[in-house]
Formats: structure tokens, sequence, C-alpha cells
């Protein structure tokens, strides 16, 4: 975990970054130069607009529910937005007032582009998961493996002929990218090129509350986080308990442990910040069934 953080510029929080690291290693082992599919979802409307194109259908016929567009693209990203006021100290929370992130996104959904929603949505995923998050932590693991990585997705004339070609031709009904499938239809057996799409799940919550239940001791416990400054120091634990939301459960407090441990580490191991001494009293070093219990108690009878 620490080299593969190392390795990248930012603290990529998606929990398949570990998987991928290792799998660039077994790679380098056989070969220097390796291609990958990055930018295909967003060039050719992958399945992370079908939750997106729903919800509008649904507020379209439902007019009493409908949101702005805005909040609803930033609601796709399933992590901690709209819950600021109960995971940071007040000093960061008062500077997260100020750098309103809907403004950081209001340029790749601009109508001025387009209107079609269709081609916003593709733009916007382009622009910030694409561009910003998966391209660049697949460059980065691999150049750290020795590996030189090619993405022909990655191509200014292709992007430019995908913003000019029909919706009609990358969904049709609940096949997506339609016309990408069609164009290998002839190269690859059906069963490869008609699979229903999946993406690359990482069993996160069930990492973080077994195998790691002492690396979060260890980098997330109370003392560490007040020292830092960023965090309320009992959010992992209220997480972990369901206090934060109820839509915050299962596969979500994985994900979200992950993310906070990955900037703990990158913080630490890339930018050199002191770390904590972990104090000893810390409710991850006592196993999590028995801590469960306890907290349990304590919240339904104190």
């Amino acid at each position: 975990m620490i080299k593969a953080v190392r390795a990248l510029d930012l603290p990529f929080g998606d929990g398949v970054t570990l998987p991928l690291y290792l799998l660039y290693q077994t790679a380098s082992q056989e070969t220097e130069m390796i291609f990958n599919g990055e930018n295909g979802d967003q060039l050719f409307a992958g399945w992370t607009n079908k939750p997106i194109i729903a919800a509008n259908i649904y507020q379209f016929q439902h007019p009493e529910y409908q949101k702005d567009f805005t909040e609803q693209y930033l609601q796709t990203f399933h992590h901690l937005y709209g819950y600021e006021k109960r995971i940071f100290t007040s000093e960061i929370y008062n500077q997260l007032l100020l750098n309103e992130p809907r403004e950081a996104i209001q340029s790749s959904l601009d109508k001025e582009f387009s209107t079609d929603l269709l081609d916003r949505l593709r733009r916007a995923t382009l622009m910030l998961k694409g561009a910003q998050n998966i391209q660049p932590r697949a460059t980065y693991l691999s150049n750290e493996n020795g590996l030189w990585v090619r993405s022909p997705f990655c191509d200014i004339d292709l992007t430019q002929w995908t913003f000019q070609t029909s919706e009609n031709l990358f969904l049709q009904q609940s096949c997506e990218k339609y016309i990408l499938k069609k164009s290998v239809e002839s190269w690859l057996p059906s069963e490869i090129v008609w699979r229903k799409k999946r993406g690359m799940g990482v069993p996160l919550t069930s990492w973080c509350l077994n195998s790691l239940w002492l690396t979060l001791g260890s980098w997330l416990n109370p003392t560490v986080l007040k020292a830092e400054g960023r965090f309320l120091d009992h959010l992992p634990s209220q997480l972990i308990l369901g206090q934060i939301s109820g839509h915050l459960r299962g596969r979500r407090i994985g994900e979200i442990l992950w993310l906070l441990l990955i900037w703990e580490v990158w913080r630490v191991k890339v930018l050199g910040e002191d770390k904590a001494k972990v104090s000893l009293l810390n409710p991850f070093y006592i196993p999590r069934p028995v801590w469960q219990k306890y907290a349990n108690i304590r919240a339904n009878y104190f």
C-alpha cells in the first residue's frame, strides 16, 4: 500500500489502485509496454452515465423531486459530499465554504458546449474522472513499475469525432458503448463483446473491518486525527457504527475508510508531515466485534 501511494502525485482513494499496482508489477516481469482501455467509458458513454440519466427521467416525470443538475452530478461520486460539517474540523469547514466544489465542475457541465444530456455527461466524466483520476493513476502506477503505457482512446481526433456522433450510437436501451462494441464484433468472441459491464470491485469493507483493522488503528485513530486537525477525531468510529448517515453503509463504509487511510499514508509518506504517536486508548486496538458491541450498548443505553 505504501509503495502504491508513493507512486502517485495525488492521494487517489480508489480501492482498485492497489490491485492495479500489483498487476503492473507482474506485467513488468514480461514486457516493457502495455496498452489499456482508459477513456473508453468516458468517450463512448459507459455505465457511469446510467444512474444520472435515470434520475433525470424520473425527475422530469416528478417535478417535485427535481434537483439542480450540478448537485445530481456531485452525488454520483458517492463519498462524503454533503456531510462536510460532520466530518471536518471547524477550521477546515470554514475554508470549504469559501471554495464551493460546484464551481469547479460547472465548466465541464456547461450548456454552452452542448444542450444534449449525454454530451454534457461524457464531457464532464472525461474532464473530471478520466483526465484527473483514471488516466493519471494508470500512468503513474505503470511508470513506477518501469512500464511504458499507451492509451489508444486518449486521442484528440477520436475524442472530437465522438462529440459529433449521434447519442443513439452510444446507448441503445440498456446497452452502453454500442458503436465501440460493434466496431470490434468481428475481432472478438461475442461473449466478450456483449457481456454485461462489471466494475473492478475491491472488498474494501471486508479488508478494513478485518485484516486491516490494526492498520486503521495506526493511521486513523482519534489521537492521530486530532493532532492533524483536518478531520473530526471520531469520524472513523462513527462511520463504522452508522452514526454519520444511514446512507453510508455496506461497501460505502469501506470506500470511505480506505479514502481516509490513503490520505493519511500520503500526507506522511509523500508530503512528509508528522504523524502523532498512537494512543493506547485506541478503539481500533480492541477486536472489532468486542468494540462494536460495547459502542452500540453505550449509544443505546447511555
